[in-house]
């Protein structure tokens, strides 16, 4: 290690500057590629609001919380990783720009994602080469990207084929469960019980049988997802839901991610008139896994 680096774990008051370390390094990617257009740079002051309950989750939740500094105390990056059923995910990796060469990102990723570690080993990346190199000797590859496709929230008609009601949990755990094992292979009880509470939750039932969840973000929290179901033919009337909760909910606009795989989801959304995001992330993991052509993921892409 560097010695004039210091890592050490991290702890809930170091969220906010890490969010500003998350903020920098996002639009330092935007800037080199050119897929951040100028003016439409990411804002802590904007993001942290709708940002800080979920790094809270996150931090309470972690597996590995590290923070790196220099020896005045200056925050230089950070990496944090979660264990869920096995599945050793590595959450965030970010490293301020400037300091990419002195060594911090290496230590910070042995620290929060070590080797060996997890049945499955996974990380949602950004298209950082830099970054990307270093997961390669992670023992995990790129499977798919991921966008986010963005459209203006609007009334809609009901859909025929599915109904929905809204999640409860301690009725509909089992199910959900079921939804996970057949969609990701594995569970994930204590993400379901924060965004129950972050968000507003639905099941969706055919002929009373639940056949997906989905979990509809607030305006003022910000966030969406994730939408899991066991067909990929049943998306586009859970879309179509989420959309028209969002008008009601007062939203001016409704976010997916969606893996460029998930054909469904595509057709639908394009079809509406959403446009996708040119700053895309990377589903790596140690092996493939998943049916991701029914699966919507989490927003902000930090957890699956």
């Amino acid at each position: 290690m560097n010695a004039d680096v210091r890592i050490r774990p991290g702890t809930m008051a170091d969220n906010e500057t890490c969010a500003a370390i998350l903020v920098e390094a996002i639009n330092d990617l935007g800037a080199r590629s050119g897929s951040v257009a100028e003016g439409h740079a990411l804002e802590l002051e904007e993001q942290w609001p709708r940002w800080r309950p979920f790094f809270e989750h996150i931090t309470r939740t972690a597996a590995e919380f590290w923070v790196a500094e220099d020896v005045d105390g200056t925050p230089m990056g950070y990496a944090r990783s979660i264990d869920r059923d096995g599945v050793f995910e590595l959450t965030e990796f970010f490293v301020r720009p400037g300091t990419q060469s002195r060594g911090v990102g290496s230590d910070l990723l042995s620290r929060a994602f070590p080797p060996g570690r997890g049945d499955l080993r996974l990380a949602i990346a950004t298209t950082d080469i830099r970054a990307l190199a270093r997961y390669l000797r992670s023992d995990v590859l790129p499977r798919f990207p991921v966008l986010t496709f963005t459209g203006e929230s609007r009334e809609v008609a009901p859909v025929d084929g599915l109904d929905f009601e809204p999640l409860d949990l301690e009725r509909d755990l089992g199910a959900v469960n079921a939804v996970d094992d057949a969609v990701l292979g594995h569970r994930r009880e204590v993400d379901h019980h924060w965004l129950a509470e972050d968000r507003e939750g639905y099941r969706y039932l055919d002929g009373g049988r639940m056949v997906g969840y989905g979990y509809v973000g607030r305006p003022e929290r910000g966030g969406g997802g994730p939408f899991a179901v066991l067909e990929p033919a049943d998306l586009p009337a859970v879309l179509l839901h989420a959309e028209h909760r969002r008008h009601e909910l007062g939203a001016s606009e409704t976010e997916f991610e969606v893996a460029l795989h998930n054909r469904a989801a595509i057709d639908h959304l394009l079809g509406r008139g959403f446009r996708m995001d040119p700053l895309a992330t990377l589903i790596c993991s140690s092996e493939p896994f998943g049916h991701f052509d029914r699966y919507l993921f989490c927003s902000p892409a930090l957890i699956l």
